[in-house]
């Protein structure tokens, strides 16, 4: 708790330092002190009102807990960021593959983080003319590490009945 107060009113003084650095001299500048001034002040005075109503360090150690809390990234925000992530990644996945002569290809994703597994089904799968055959699952397989950056033991191809046309 003591460390955020004096983190708080640091950061006044020097917010305000470099403010009085920038400004030019003149009748604005004393009217910018002055406000300056007050802010100090008042981060000074923040735990104040909580130690009059009888609060302990525990309180107001738990009424900043608290605010982190609120600052924190949201478990929900950040998952959704990563399901859209993964989506552009499928997109881009099936277009590099289409390039290597694989189309129709079906790309999920398992899981998220660490534990992210991401499947491959082949079943609708074609070749296109002139692609090399010589071993597709490989060329599957690094297309989706690299582009995932997944390991090899991530990647599962399932259905490698597709045909050539």
């Amino acid at each position: 708790m003591i460390a955020a107060w004096a983190l708080g009113i640091a950061a006044s003084v020097l917010i305000v330092a470099l403010a009085d650095i920038a400004m030019p001299e003149g009748e604005v500048k004393k009217y910018i002190k002055g406000i300056a001034a007050l802010l100090i002040v008042a981060a000074v005075l923040q735990p104040l009102p909580a130690l009059i109503r009888g609060e302990t360090a525990d309180a107001l150690q738990q009424s900043y807990s608290d605010l982190e809390d609120r600052l924190s990234p949201d478990a929900t925000y950040l998952a959704e960021v990563e399901r859209k992530n993964d989506l552009l990644r499928i997109d881009v996945c099936k277009r590099k593959l289409r390039a290597e002569g694989i189309d129709n290809v079906s790309i999920a994703v398992i899981g998220t983080g660490e534990g992210k597994l991401v499947t491959v089904d082949l079943s609708a799968a074609f070749l296109q003319e002139g692609a090399s055959h010589i071993n597709m699952d490989e060329t599957i397989r690094n297309t989706v590490c690299t582009v995932f950056g997944i390991g090899r033991s991530q990647t599962l191809i399932t259905g490698g009945n597709y045909e050539v046309v």
